[in-house]
């Protein structure tokens, strides 16, 4: 009896060992993992890469943004105090017709 045991448990064993996977399966599954791996971190560097230009944009759109509106400013302060010192500079003098400059029909409702 305990040979028979002996016999069905090595047997039993043996067909357990041989039911996994081969050396060139394994081999296999781990280049598969290792593909999946490499084409996960391809893609996360390509967003990386991605949001970073993104980023890189959205700043300089801001300082194109800052500068315009610098300017803006300047052009309108700039105006602005022109307007000023040409109304200090002009005085408005009243202009008098003399009666002699009159001609006739002037003057007339």
């Amino acid at each position: 009896m305990k040979k028979i045991i002996t016999l069905i448990s090595v047997a039993c064993i043996t067909l357990f060992i041989s039911c996994g996977p081969s050396a060139e399966e394994k081999a296999k599954m781990e280049q598969q993992r290792l593909d999946s791996l490499n084409s996960v971190i391809e893609l996360q560097r390509q967003d990386s890469i991605a949001s970073a230009e993104k980023m890189a944009q959205d700043a300089l759109a801001a300082a194109q943004q800052v500068i315009a509106d610098s300017l803006r400013m300047k052009a309108e302060s700039d105006s602005i105090a022109a307007a000023e010192k040409s109304k200090s500079k002009k005085k408005v003098k009243p202009v008098i017709k003399k009666a002699t400059e009159w001609k006739a029909g002037q003057g007339k409702g």
